[in-house]
């Protein structure tokens, strides 16, 4: 099967983020391997003790969750597997990277370099805050953006209640914004390179007279 695999930051959040992966099975375990970790299936290429794995970078520890069942993470990457699809696509829990003037809040960005796996085209990058220029990574090779801003002299948005409503595909419309995130408030790409493998964003300043501590700002990505 084409493994596509996906992952959300800081607050109590999580975002969806598919990574795909070049290779052709069925979504089944080895036999005499383990095939699942509390309610996630684990099929090969992943596995959880050796000769049930393709390689390391399919290992897979089941780790015991006090609050649940027992939670899965890929061992080489550190990200929490929370579904493989027969379609093709392994879920992995992952970043939203947030500032304003205190500083960024993050967990450490997504690089995949030399790995098989890759961002899958199939993820939006969405950035929410006012005044905010949003990249998806500090490579000036892949230099991937869009800028979000609110009018009227709205200084801020509650980016909280936003992204939980996209998330759950509430209406836009209590925010003022027509459609998807179209730049007022948010915006987002949905045109990703297939062969984009690191995901560190990072924000800019608009408009550099405006006060960024009234001006968070806050970035994601996830699979539609």
């Amino acid at each position: 099967m084409s493994v596509k695999l996906v992952y959300g930051v800081s607050f109590s959040l999580a975002l969806l983020l598919a990574i795909q992966l070049a290779i052709a099975k069925e979504p089944i375990a080895k036999p005499n391997c383990a095939d699942h970790c509390g309610n996630i299936n684990i099929p090969y290429p992943f596995g959880m003790s050796k000769g049930c794995y393709l390689d390391e970078w399919f290992e897979i520890e089941c780790s015991k969750s006090v609050h649940g069942p027992p939670r899965a993470f890929l061992s080489k990457i550190k990200m929490e597997l929370l579904n493989v699809s027969v379609g093709g696509w392994a879920i992995v829990k992952g970043p939203i990277i947030s500032f304003n003037c205190s500083g960024s809040k993050a967990d450490p960005p997504v690089n995949l370099t030399g790995s098989p796996f890759f961002i899958s085209p199939a993820n939006t990058f969405t950035a929410i805050g006012c005044n905010t220029r949003a990249l998806m990574t500090d490579n000036p090779l892949q230099s991937l953006g869009c800028e979000s801003t609110c009018h009227g002299g709205q200084n801020d948005v509650d980016w909280r209640e936003m992204l939980h409503n996209l998330i759950n595909k509430v209406s836009s419309r209590d925010y003022r914004i027509k459609g998807t995130c179209n730049g007022t408030g948010c915006c987002q790409i949905t045109n990703i390179p297939s062969s984009l493998q690191v995901f560190n964003p990072s924000f800019q300043d608009i408009d550099s007279d405006v006060d960024e501590c009234k001006d968070p700002s806050m970035a994601g990505i996830a699979r539609e």
